[in-house]
């Protein structure tokens, strides 16, 4: 259950690593949400989210991740990852997770991104 789904945020993850705005924003309903940080605001439609793209393209580079565990129904996809990336020129890995839902259309509806602040800073002050 939940094998094209899995497949469009398998992709959708494919888009981030090629730095690929369109083919990110592509991923996604007109109306989609996107929680960057579970806790805060919503990013709504495709405007925000190429913005959003772009802001965060100019933070980080060399995006790469590996799924740890997937578990996806008709309408939701559950990621658990270790997403690695070059910031300011040091190399980060962090725990994340995140939840997608999915229109029967494919396209994603809403998402939610958790990762622990504390983590990020840490590898930060650490250089690793």
């Amino acid at each position: 259950m939940g094998a094209q789904q899995e497949a469009a945020v398998r992709s959708l993850l494919d888009s981030v690593v090629a730095r690929d705005r369109d083919g990110f924003v592509h991923h996604f309903d007109n109306q989609a949400v996107y929680h960057v940080n579970a806790w805060h605001d919503p990013i709504v439609g495709h405007d925000g989210l190429r913005a959003e793209f772009e802001r965060q393209a100019g933070i980080y580079t060399d995006f790469r991740y590996e799924i740890l565990h997937i578990v996806s129904t008709d309408t939701l996809v559950f990621t658990e990852r270790i997403d690695t990336m070059q910031i300011a020129g040091t190399p980060v890995s962090l725990h994340w997770a995140s939840v997608h839902e999915l229109a029967p259309t494919g396209k994603i509806t809403a998402a939610r991104d958790y990762y622990d602040m504390q983590e990020l800073e840490a590898r930060l002050a650490s250089g690793a």
